[in-house]
Protein backbone atom coordinates (compact mmCIF):
# COMPACT_ATOMS: atom_id res chain seq x y z
CA UNK A 1 0.00 0.00 0.00
CA UNK A 2 1.24 3.25 -0.65
CA UNK A 3 1.02 6.57 1.26
CA UNK A 4 -2.32 7.67 -1.18
CA UNK A 5 -3.81 4.72 0.17
CA UNK A 6 -3.68 5.60 3.35
CA UNK A 7 -4.99 9.03 3.71
CA UNK A 8 -6.80 9.52 6.54
CA UNK A 9 -9.37 10.84 4.70
CA UNK A 10 -10.20 7.32 2.74
CA UNK A 11 -10.80 6.14 6.12
CA UNK A 12 -13.00 8.65 7.18
CA UNK A 13 -14.97 8.14 4.47
CA UNK A 14 -15.26 4.31 4.79
CA UNK A 15 -16.37 5.32 8.31
CA UNK A 16 -19.20 7.01 7.44
CA UNK A 17 -20.27 4.91 4.87
CA UNK A 18 -20.26 1.86 7.02
CA UNK A 19 -22.05 4.03 9.86
CA UNK A 20 -25.07 4.42 7.29
CA UNK A 21 -24.42 1.11 5.74
CA UNK A 22 -24.79 -0.30 9.57
CA UNK A 23 -27.85 1.68 10.58
CA UNK A 24 -29.92 0.00 7.54
CA UNK A 25 -28.21 -3.66 8.01
CA UNK A 26 -28.74 -3.90 11.31
CA UNK A 27 -32.26 -2.26 12.17
CA UNK A 28 -32.61 -3.97 15.46
CA UNK A 29 -29.97 -2.62 16.45
CA UNK A 30 -31.52 1.23 15.79
CA UNK A 31 -32.12 2.10 19.72
CA UNK A 32 -31.15 5.81 20.39
CA UNK A 33 -34.54 7.45 19.42
CA UNK A 34 -35.83 10.82 18.91
CA UNK A 35 -35.28 13.33 20.43
CA UNK A 36 -32.48 11.75 22.27
CA UNK A 37 -30.55 11.04 19.04
CA UNK A 38 -30.51 14.92 17.75
CA UNK A 39 -27.73 14.85 20.77
CA UNK A 40 -25.38 13.76 18.08
CA UNK A 41 -25.89 16.77 15.92
CA UNK A 42 -23.78 18.51 19.23
CA UNK A 43 -20.92 15.98 18.73
CA UNK A 44 -20.78 16.29 14.33
CA UNK A 45 -20.53 20.38 14.48
CA UNK A 46 -17.48 20.38 17.09
CA UNK A 47 -15.97 17.37 14.57
CA UNK A 48 -16.51 19.77 11.29
CA UNK A 49 -14.98 22.79 13.52
CA UNK A 50 -12.12 20.91 14.80
CA UNK A 51 -11.53 19.69 11.05
CA UNK A 52 -11.88 22.96 9.61
CA UNK A 53 -9.85 24.85 12.15
CA UNK A 54 -7.13 22.17 11.81
CA UNK A 55 -7.83 23.03 7.55
CA UNK A 56 -7.44 26.44 7.97
CA UNK A 57 -4.07 26.37 10.31
CA UNK A 58 -2.54 23.92 7.57
CA UNK A 59 -3.37 26.23 4.99
CA UNK A 60 -2.57 29.45 7.04
CA UNK A 61 0.98 27.91 7.46
CA UNK A 62 1.09 27.07 4.31
CA UNK A 63 1.84 22.91 5.57
CA UNK A 64 0.45 19.58 3.86
CA UNK A 65 -2.37 17.87 5.54
CA UNK A 66 -0.99 14.47 3.32
CA UNK A 67 2.06 12.98 2.83
CA UNK A 68 3.85 15.19 1.42
CA UNK A 69 7.28 16.89 2.60
CA UNK A 70 6.70 18.85 5.58
CA UNK A 71 7.86 22.03 5.68
CA UNK A 72 6.41 23.85 9.07
CA UNK A 73 5.93 22.54 12.29
CA UNK A 74 2.57 23.85 13.50
CA UNK A 75 2.57 24.25 17.56
CA UNK A 76 0.13 26.71 18.15
CA UNK A 77 -3.57 27.25 18.92
CA UNK A 78 -4.81 23.47 18.60
CA UNK A 79 -1.56 21.98 18.07
CA UNK A 80 -1.00 23.10 22.30
CA UNK A 81 -3.23 20.63 23.36
CA UNK A 82 -2.76 17.58 20.80
CA UNK A 83 -0.46 16.60 18.19
CA UNK A 84 -3.99 15.14 16.05
CA UNK A 85 -6.81 17.48 16.78
CA UNK A 86 -7.85 16.84 13.05
CA UNK A 87 -8.17 13.31 13.40
CA UNK A 88 -10.40 14.03 16.88
CA UNK A 89 -12.73 16.15 14.94
CA UNK A 90 -13.15 12.86 12.81
CA UNK A 91 -13.72 10.61 15.68
CA UNK A 92 -15.91 13.39 17.32
CA UNK A 93 -17.95 13.49 13.76
CA UNK A 94 -17.97 9.92 13.41
CA UNK A 95 -19.45 9.59 17.16
CA UNK A 96 -22.04 12.34 16.33
CA UNK A 97 -22.65 10.62 13.43
CA UNK A 98 -23.51 7.36 15.11
CA UNK A 99 -25.76 9.19 17.71
CA UNK A 100 -28.02 10.72 15.30
CA UNK A 101 -29.05 7.63 13.24
CA UNK A 102 -29.37 6.29 16.86
CA UNK A 103 -27.70 2.45 15.78
CA UNK A 104 -25.44 1.29 18.72
CA UNK A 105 -24.00 -0.90 16.87
CA UNK A 106 -22.15 1.33 14.51
CA UNK A 107 -20.09 2.80 17.70
CA UNK A 108 -17.40 0.26 16.56
CA UNK A 109 -16.74 2.38 13.63
CA UNK A 110 -15.01 5.50 15.50
CA UNK A 111 -13.12 2.65 17.67
CA UNK A 112 -12.18 1.34 14.86
CA UNK A 113 -11.24 4.42 12.95
CA UNK A 114 -9.12 5.53 16.53
CA UNK A 115 -7.06 2.52 15.94
CA UNK A 116 -6.63 2.27 12.45
CA UNK A 117 -5.56 6.45 13.22
CA UNK A 118 -3.02 5.44 16.29
CA UNK A 119 -1.47 2.22 15.25
CA UNK A 120 -1.21 2.24 11.55
CA UNK A 121 -1.47 5.81 10.24
CA UNK A 122 -0.29 8.26 12.92
CA UNK A 123 3.30 6.44 13.19
CA UNK A 124 3.95 6.53 9.32
CA UNK A 125 3.21 10.27 9.61
CA UNK A 126 5.42 11.51 12.94
CA UNK A 127 8.13 9.03 11.19
CA UNK A 128 7.87 11.32 8.20
CA UNK A 129 7.35 14.72 9.82
CA UNK A 130 10.65 13.22 12.08
CA UNK A 131 12.47 12.84 9.29
CA UNK A 132 11.50 16.33 7.28
CA UNK A 133 11.88 18.28 10.72
CA UNK A 134 14.14 16.86 12.58
CA UNK A 135 14.98 18.00 16.45
CA UNK A 136 12.00 20.39 16.13
CA UNK A 137 9.68 17.52 15.56
CA UNK A 138 11.41 15.40 18.47
CA UNK A 139 11.30 18.12 20.64
CA UNK A 140 7.64 19.30 20.10
CA UNK A 141 6.97 15.15 20.48
CA UNK A 142 7.81 15.68 23.95
CA UNK A 143 5.43 17.85 24.94
CA UNK A 144 2.13 17.82 23.41
CA UNK A 145 0.18 14.61 23.85
CA UNK A 146 -0.88 12.90 20.97
CA UNK A 147 -4.50 12.41 21.38
CA UNK A 148 -5.25 15.33 24.40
Amino acid sequence: MDAKTKTPINYFFAGIISIVLIYFLFPDFNLIKFPYNLFGIVFLILGVWLILKVWSLFKKNKTPESFEKSRVLVTKSLFKYSRNPMYIGKILFLVGLCILIGNVLSFIIPILFYIAMDKLLIPLEEEKTLKDLGREYSNYKKRVRRWI
